[in-house]
C-alpha cells in the first residue's frame, strides 16, 4: 500500500511544482510594467560629445550587427538604420490534438544626428509577435530596458576613447 501511495505522490508533487513555477512566470509577465513613450525617449536617446555623426553611425551599425541584428536599411547620408526583426523567443503550446508555436521578435529604428558638437543617437524598438506588430504599450518595459542597455553598451564599446556620453539637457 505504501509503495502505491509513494508512486502517486511523486508525480503529484512534480505536477504541483511545475504549476507553481508556471504560475509565477505568468504572474510576473502579467504584472510587468508596460513600455511608455517617455521610456523610449529617456532610454533610447544618448548624446556623445567628441564623436562625429559618421563615427557614431558606424559604431551603431557595428553594435547592431554584433548583437545579431540584420540591418535592412543603412543610409549614412541621412543617419538612418533599420534592422530586420530578430527572433528572441518562441512560445509553444499543444495538446494531443495539435501544437502551435509563435515567435516574438525585436527590431530597431535608429537615427544618428549631430547637434551642439555632439552625436545624438535615437533608438526605437519595434516589436513583432507571430508576424504582427506589437504596440509600444504592450511591450515589457523591464525587458526593453535591458535591450537598450545592451545596445548602448555595445555602441559605446565601438566609440573612440575621447567620446563621452552626456545627457541631452547637460549644458557641458
Amino acid at each position: 500500500m505504501l509503495t502505491r501511495f509513494a508512486r502517486w505522490v511523486a508525480p503529484a508533487r512534480a505536477f504541483f511544482l511545475v504549476c507553481l513555477v508556471l504560475g509565477g512566470a505568468i504572474a510576473q509577465t502579467a504584472c510587468a510594467p508596460p513600455l511608455t513613450a517617455a521610456n523610449v525617449e529617456e532610454w533610447g536617446t544618448r548624446s556623445y560629445a567628441g564623436a562625429t555623426r559618421r563615427i557614431a553611425f558606424r559604431a551603431t551599425v557595428g553594435a547592431l550587427k554584433s548583437l545579431g541584428y540584420e540591418t535592412a536599411i543603412v543610409d549614412e547620408g541621412v543617419g538612418r538604420i533599420k534592422t530586420a526583426p530578430k527572433l528572441l523567443v518562441v512560445h509553444a503550446s499543444g495538446s494531443r490534438y495539435g501544437a502551435r508555436a509563435t515567435g516574438s521578435s525585436l527590431a530597431w529604428d535608429v537615427d544618428v544626428t549631430v547637434a551642439g558638437g555632439a552625436a545624438i543617437i535615437r533608438a526605437r524598438p519595434r516589436g513583432d509577435e507571430g508576424g504582427q506588430g506589437v504596440p509600444i504599450e504592450r511591450m515589457n518595459a523591464e525587458y526593453v530596458k535591458r535591450m537598450y542597455d545592451a545596445l548602448f553598451t555595445e555602441i559605446e564599446s565601438n566609440l573612440p576613447a575621447g567620446a563621452t556620453h552626456r545627457k541631452i539637457d547637460d549644458p557641458r
